[in-house]
């Protein structure tokens, strides 16, 4: 009997890992997930996936699997295989202690010098107790030495603190092996700090890469983005291979002219080479952009076919930026035209966030490929948001919605979607009057709670 269930427990954590996510974003941890085991053709097993804590436990074939993922997440810290949970120390021990060194380590590895490491979740733990944790784990069949600085393998017993208790023990407690970490380090590599070439709207590193992951961006993907501003969600997109275009309708920030955004640079102005193309150059990825344009993301001068792999976008919704349009040609003829070295500018003029909202999807029907992704930013006021106040398409599934608080009031919501076919006679969008109000006062109500508040 107690045979059997030590071959149930061993056959339980067989293909199980423990993934642990960043404390960042946690609306966007299953969808970002989701979105690169899709682009990986990888099947996850994680029954009722939760995201309150940054441990989650899901079934996978081996570590090949677990060091994909890793290799693309960016709210991953690390990915760990599970060798046992419980929800006190001591049965965690009872379950480790029905290993053996061959089901720990394969045979090559068994020489291998190793550390354990202790981690905690919501709660700080002194270096005595650490070490306490540590010695209760000396039983481990483990034949090499101990090396702390540059360890063969390493191990780690996780503690969740997530539900708070009077004695301060942990509520559950995991022990694994690393198998890989994400890839956290391109927030800092990709920094708006460093950035050659920056604007009011320039997309947070961070966010730029969940984009290019949840549009699955790969290697020789084409991608476009309509509301290009200074390229930030391009370069993220081209990191993971894929061609980089776009267009704007401002022609000045394209050419990297009038006066730069950083606060000390004020009264400056920018550098003659300063350019969506540099910003490519800095990161060594001239090879993926293929050229930003000037304009009017609702009157295209593009071919009608479907080109692009993905959309990935940020449209303008009034707080820095608004959206504009171009002028009608007979505002052409009388309004004042800005020049650039020489070269008339066609007049621009304001147009409503839900028109630009719906050309958005009208676009992204004609000119995505089968099975290509559109992502992009709605604005959305927290009360009175819903569902039902995204637009929609029949050529168009929605797949995911993930919501990044800006304040107590004002949300934005990250729209991934999907083209299951091609567009037919008939085909039109779907937003109701209440949600297209709602978006087209969307700036006033904005600045009309933040002078409340």
């Amino acid at each position: 009997m107690a045979a059997c269930k030590e071959r149930d427990f061993k056959s339980f954590y067989l293909q199980k890992y423990l993934i642990v996510f960043a404390q960042e974003h946690i609306n966007f941890r299953l969808e970002e997930l989701h979105s690169v085991c899709s682009l990986l053709d990888i099947l996850i097993d994680g029954q009722s996936l939760q995201t309150e804590n940054p441990f989650v436990v899901v079934g996978l074939k081996d570590d090949k699997e677990a060091t994909k993922i890793a290799s693309r997440s960016i709210l991953i810290k690390s990915i760990f295989k599970l060798y046992g949970s419980g929800e006190t120390l001591e049965k965690l021990i009872q379950i480790l202690k029905q290993y053996n060194v061959d089901d720990i380590l394969e045979p090559s590895r068994k020489d291998d010098s190793f550390k354990i490491n202790v981690e905690s979740f919501n709660k700080k733990l002194s270096h005595e107790k650490k070490l306490r944790y540590i010695e209760s784990l000396t039983f481990l069949p483990l034949d090499g030495d101990v090396d702390l600085r540059n360890p063969g393998t390493i191990f780690s017993l996780m503690l969740d603190h997530s539900t708070t208790q009077e004695s301060g023990v942990p509520t559950r407690l995991f022990f694994g092996r690393l198998v890989a970490n994400g890839q956290r380090h391109l927030i800092k590599y990709y920094s708006l700090k460093t950035r050659h070439f920056i604007g009011n709207t320039s997309m947070d590193a961070q966010l730029a890469l969940l984009m290019a992951n949840m549009a699955k961006c790969k290697d020789g993907m084409f991608v476009y983005d309509p509301f290009v501003g200074t390229g930030s969600i391009l370069v993220a997109c081209s990191h993971f291979g894929s061609y980089s275009s776009g267009s704007d309708i401002d022609r000045t920030l394209l050419l990297g002219r009038g006066h730069p955004s950083r606060a000390q640079a004020k009264g400056k102005w920018r550098e003659k080479d300063e350019s969506v193309k540099s910003n490519f150059k800095m990161y060594n990825l001239r090879d993926r952009y293929i050229d930003v344009w000037m304009g009017d993301q609702m009157n295209t001068a593009l071919r009608r076919r479907p080109m692009f792999d993905a959309i990935v976008t940020d449209p303008p919704y009034g707080i820095r930026e608004g959206s504009r349009k171009l002028a009608k040609a007979l505002d052409q003829r009388t309004e004042a035209n800005q020049e650039i070295d020489g070269f008339k500018l066609p007049s621009t003029q304001s147009c409503l966030l839900s028109d630009a909202i719906y050309n958005l999807l009208e676009f992204a029907v004609m000119y995505l490929v089968l099975y290509g992704r559109l992502v992009f930013w709605l604005p959305t006021h927290r009360t009175t948001f819903g569902h039902q106040n995204i637009p929609v398409h029949p050529c168009l599934k929605l797949l995911h919605v993930s919501e990044q608080v800006i304040s107590a009031n004002v949300s934005r919501h990250l729209i991934t979607m999907e083209k299951i076919r091609e567009p037919q006679e008939g085909d039109i969008i779907s937003i109701d009057e209440v949600a297209k109000e709602i978006y087209d006062q969307f700036r006033n109500q904005y600045f009309k709670m933040t002078d409340v508040g």
